[in-house]
């Protein structure tokens, strides 16, 4: 069906200019994104076939890349760059309110508000490090790798170089599982206990090891898994 067919009040633009966003479901925002389809195609037929595409999980569409998005018929780089740049702002803006207040870290769950938005849906493990002060605030967030869906390798001396960099008195690593299961590996246990010991020579504490995954996360502090649901 063409946008032109359906009647002016129902169109998803208008019923958000009339009602607010709330009003409308995901594909219908999708569609004010896109403005307008292709012949044949309207931009609500569109974004129809992108929550299809996503198994319709806004998760999964935030992490398609722009070449993946393009293999719905109708949807070119220039309307996919449009959907890649919408998901990326809501990534910071996320990351923003988590980090915006400056308060001191001090529970695992804060730990997990400030990540989730960088770690959730991605399909390969990242490994980060805050680095706090000695008040445990955070001084910055920094990306150490980038590995493959079930697992990644961290560098310890980088890690101890980055905090004296940084003068921090406390860091906390945090990585993610892709496959929704936060437990430990031994690979992990292994990569605590070494990042802790070389830590502990300069007199810098290792606060937690946090594994985030999309609904729950780990903490090595406590020991145990924390469900968001």
């Amino acid at each position: 069906m063409k946008m032109c067919d359906i009647c002016v009040e129902e169109r998803p633009r208008e019923r958000l200019i009339a009602c607010g966003p709330e009003s409308l479901g995901s594909a219908e925002l999708l569609a004010v994104l896109l403005r307008n389809g292709t012949q044949g195609t309207s931009a609500l037929d569109l974004s129809h076939a992108l929550m299809t595409l996503a198994e319709g999980k806004l998760g999964n569409l935030s992490d398609m890349s722009m070449e993946r998005i393009c293999t719905v018929p109708g949807m070119g780089k220039c309307k996919a760059a449009v959907i890649t740049a919408a998901f990326e702002l809501g990534r910071r803006l996320l990351s923003e309110h988590a980090a915006g207040a400056a308060l001191p870290i001090v529970t695992p769950r804060m730990v997990n508000d400030l990540m989730l938005p960088l770690l959730k849906s991605l399909r390969h493990e990242e490994c980060w490090i805050l680095c706090l002060s000695n008040s445990n605030t955070l001084i910055g967030k920094y990306r150490m790798t980038t590995g493959g869906q079930d697992s990644t390798v961290l560098d310890v001396r980088q890690v101890a170089r980055l905090a004296l960099e940084k003068s921090a008195t406390a860091v906390i690593m945090v990585h993610n599982h892709p496959s929704g299961n936060p437990e430990p590996s031994k690979g992990d246990v292994r990569q605590t206990e070494s990042l802790h010991k070389a830590l502990e020579t300069m007199k810098i504490e290792l606060l937690d090891h946090v594994i985030v995954a999309d609904d729950c996360f780990y903490s090595f502090d406590e020991g145990k898994k924390f469900s968001l649901l």
